[in-house]
């Protein structure tokens, strides 16, 4: 009876062919996973935004709004004034709470997130955009509409109002216009 020699181990072609195929795996992997992570955010923006009317709905009196969200954000430059007075109340905290979420976990790296009241123009895309209407949460001012405008990836803004409507693809132009309603 005759032995084989029987060699163990694979060849250095035999190598680089699973290094390659492992290579090309990788990379598509990579790939879509950039894609996925893009998606998380701007549902995670989506979100943040449905929460942010809700709190304000919930802080509603039904013709008029808190206006304890005008000076929330103020850690971010924002735009009007703290009408609460220096202490924080807890709607205040809520609101800052809000914002901090949406600036830290925000879609695309734009300016800083920005709330605007009444009609201030805006020369950069923030993050978020808060619109109230008029000189609103004031002494006899009272807040009666908004819209909240949140950046996404895409290069668009979420945009949901006081009266439900929403926008999800209102592009930066119209948002900048700083309407009370999506446009």
């Amino acid at each position: 009876m005759k032995k084989m020699n029987k060699r163990g181990g694979f060849t250095l072609i035999e190598l680089l062919v699973v290094i390659a195929i492992i290579g090309i795996l990788s990379s598509v992997v990579l790939v879509s996973l950039n894609s996925a992570r893009s998606k998380g955010k701007d549902t995670h923006i989506i979100s943040g935004v449905n929460q942010l009317r809700t709190q304000i709905e919930s802080d509603g009196s039904g013709s008029s709004y808190n206006n304890a969200f005008i000076g929330a954000g103020t850690a971010f430059p924002f735009l009007g004034t703290n009408t609460s007075g220096s202490s924080v109340t807890t709607a205040y905290a809520t609101y800052n709470q809000i914002f901090a979420d949406l600036h830290t976990n925000t879609a695309a790296t734009v300016s800083s997130t920005t709330k605007a009241v009444g009609a201030t123009a805006l020369t950069t895309s923030p993050e978020l955009i808060v619109v109230v209407n008029g000189a609103s949460g004031t002494a006899g001012n009272p807040i009666t509409g908004y819209s909240i405008h949140g950046y996404l990836s895409t290069g668009v803004y979420f945009c949901i109002d006081s009266t439900g409507n929403t926008n999800p693809s209102e592009t930066v132009a119209n948002a900048r216009t700083l309407s009370v309603t999506c446009l």
